[in-house]
């Protein structure tokens, strides 16, 4: 039985909490493109949005990610505040709270794309048959 170094076990744990500290200090990031004037019903649509559009949220607006569908318009941004809804005219309100949750449908196919190895992974080494 072989017993690890305690240096390197030391150095080991810093190095992991120094990245579990960096990787908690950063805020929430949201895609934030398109405008919504709240009041005056006025829409500035994010047609084509890119890894540019993802930023870190304000302080004052960094617990939520929200996708507004209304019309064929798309806005995404940060909020403090959010409520899902889905309204009888078409208007449609998404909040997440993770980074990057508010692009839409592509982060479903990347799921997808990422989970379909996994299972087929773990089929075979557990010759599991469906």
């Amino acid at each position: 039985m072989s017993h690890a170094n305690p240096a390197l076990a030391y150095a080991l744990s810093v190095a992991l909490f120094i990245i579990t500290i960096v990787s908690f200090s950063h805020g929430l990031k949201c895609y934030q493109c398109g405008q919504y004037t709240d009041g005056v019903g006025s829409i500035t649509p994010c047609l084509n949005f890119t890894e540019d559009n993802l930023k870190e949220c304000p302080s004052n607006k960094n617990q939520n990610c929200i996708k507004f569908v209304t019309e064929g318009s798309i806005v995404r941004e940060c909020a403090n505040e959010c409520s899902e809804k889905r309204e009888s005219w078409g208007t449609k309100v998404f909040c997440c709270s993770e980074n990057a949750c508010n692009q839409g449908h592509r982060e479903r196919s990347a799921a997808i794309v990422l989970t379909a190895p996994l299972i087929l992974l773990v089929r075979q080494v557990f010759k599991l048959t469906y």
